[in-house]
């Protein structure tokens, strides 16, 4: 089994089976600079790979607007799709949100449970 991992002020990655996962700290508010150094401790763990990705936002406070651009644009490299996994009712409309308005380069899809986005990622 392949397992590394990497945590920074932000959030928590580690690669299984294939698969990132990353998972956000609790009540992170992620501005440019934040968003930035997610993408760039990411793309340090991940190498020259490319991988899916099952993204938990549960615990994430708020985004603002330069960092949700970087992360549809900037932020998929080296993603071949994600999986986010969302919790309450207002998060799940700030991801709908993004997802309309943001459109990332890669095939995205909101989900509750870690269960159905591991499902969704291994039936592609």
């Amino acid at each position: 089994m392949n397992f590394s991992s990497i945590e920074n002020d932000f959030a928590q990655f580690h690669i299984k089976d294939g698969v990132m996962f990353f998972t956000y700290k609790p009540d992170i508010e992620i501005d440019l600079d934040g968003a930035k150094r997610i993408v760039a401790d990411r793309l340090k763990l991940q190498g020259e790979a490319t991988y899916p990705v099952v993204c938990d936002i549960r615990g994430l406070k708020g985004v603002n607007k330069a960092a949700r651009d970087y992360l549809a644009n900037e932020g998929s490299e080296k993603v071949k799709v994600v999986a986010l996994i969302v919790a309450s009712p207002g998060l799940k409309i700030m991801t709908d949100f993004y997802l309309m308005v943001n459109k990332p380069t890669v095939p995205t899809k909101i989900f509750t449970s870690e269960d159905q986005a591991i499902k969704y990622i291994a039936s592609l």
